[in-house]
């Protein structure tokens, strides 16, 4: 008899958490767990978890203004405990921090351990004070559980990275040719929501640095905004970029279903976040692509990346730090192939969609046991 999880994602749209949480469903052990879904209406993410085969409910988790915080909150958690009583759930999984203060009432409430999924670096000071009631907690990094009160209980599961990211360089003609780029140009990509602490600018500001040492550079900056609001951040990117004199240099190719494919056309990912990142997504993709990495060194780029083996960090905000990262890295191709082959290699060891499955089912396994044991 599998034990039922409740996966709670207040979120319904596709951002980095919610991926992160589809990758996890793909890869659960059908054996020992089956997985129902609770987020806050239909939407993206429903939708894709129902083609995983997964049974979706949708409970009040969200809270748009302060005011009415603490009662959706209140709601949510009596959503939630209802329908863990109705379903048998064994476990419940907040996928998020938002998600967390709704579920770990619930799950207290109707005594089932509750694990909450921690994917932020800053967490506000409520949450601080409430992660060691959490049964367990999941870190996507190191630098994400070095920021976890003292007394949590705390596993470091990375991210599992898309299986179609391994073979993406396959299609590295194909796709340049769509585009409309030549397979001689070195296109240096930045990928991920459209975000100006993402770091886009610092990107853009190198470009000019490094064009008079690599007149056949091209900038790729794919993604769309966070959720599908709307602002005018892209067209402050294409008006900087005019200003800066490489508008031509410049491709904003807006958010791709075939992701994978765009990534492992590109001969350098830039990950220039000017805060720390909790994980980093986009650059354990690159490498499973085996495409090297320049990335700010901090927060858990630190650890995707690894300085002069498979990639290169600079400190974060430093346009001129970067520019001389992408020039030695056009310079020496040989670099750029070392790299390359590093970073897959680690990827596998690493990033596998699988291991993120397992270490995860392990995690509920011990928690499940426990409870039995002390019933």
């Amino acid at each position: 008899m599998t034990a039922g999880i409740l996966f709670v994602s207040h979120e319904t749209d596709l951002g980095g958490a919610e991926h992160s949480l589809l990758d996890l469903l793909a890869h659960l052990d059908r054996t020992r767990f089956t997985p129902r879904l609770a987020t806050s209406r239909d939407g993206p993410l429903a939708a894709a978890a129902r083609a995983l085969d997964v049974a979706t409910v949708c409970v009040p988790l969200t809270h748009q203004s302060r005011p009415v915080k603490l009662w959706n909150v209140l709601r949510g958690a009596r959503a939630l405990r209802r329908l863990v009583a109705r379903t048998g759930t064994a476990l419940v999984h907040a996928n998020t921090l938002i998600a967390g203060y709704p579920a770990l009432p619930a799950a207290r409430t109707t005594r089932r351990p509750v694990v909450w999924h921690v994917r932020d670096v800053a967490w506000p000071a409520l949450a601080r004070r409430l992660a060691p009631l959490a049964d367990h907690l999941i870190a996507n990094s190191e630098a994400t559980a070095r920021t976890l009160p003292e007394g949590a209980r705390v596993s470091v599961v990375h991210n599992g990275v898309d299986a179609r990211f391994f073979t993406a360089r396959r299609e590295r003609v194909r796709v340049r040719r769509a585009i409309g780029t030549s397979d001689a140009t070195f296109v240096v990509a930045t990928l991920g929501r459209l975000d100006p602490w993402k770091g886009h600018r610092v990107a853009l500001d190198a470009l000019p640095l490094v064009a008079g040492h690599a007149p056949d550079i091209e900038l790729w900056i794919v993604g769309g905004e966070t959720f599908g609001r709307s602002s005018r951040y892209p067209t402050e990117l294409q008006e900087h970029a005019a200003r800066l004199g490489v508008a031509d240099r410049v491709r904003l190719l807006g958010p791709r279903d075939n992701a994978p494919a765009v990534l492992g056309a590109a001969d350098v990912l830039v990950h220039p976040s000017i805060r720390p990142e909790p994980f980093g997504r986009s650059a354990a993709e690159a490498k499973a692509a085996g495409v090297p990495v320049v990335a700010s060194d901090c927060g858990g780029l630190r650890e995707i990346v690894r300085h002069e083996q498979d990639g290169l960090l600079f400190p974060p905000g430093d346009s001129a730090a970067l520019a001389r990262c992408l020039i030695r890295i056009h310079a020496d191709p040989a670099l750029r192939h070392r790299f390359a082959a590093a970073a897959v290699l680690d990827a596998e060891r690493r990033f596998t969609s699988p291991a993120h499955g397992r270490r995860t089912d392990d995690v509920y396994a011990a928690l499940l046991d426990a409870t039995s044991a002390a019933s």
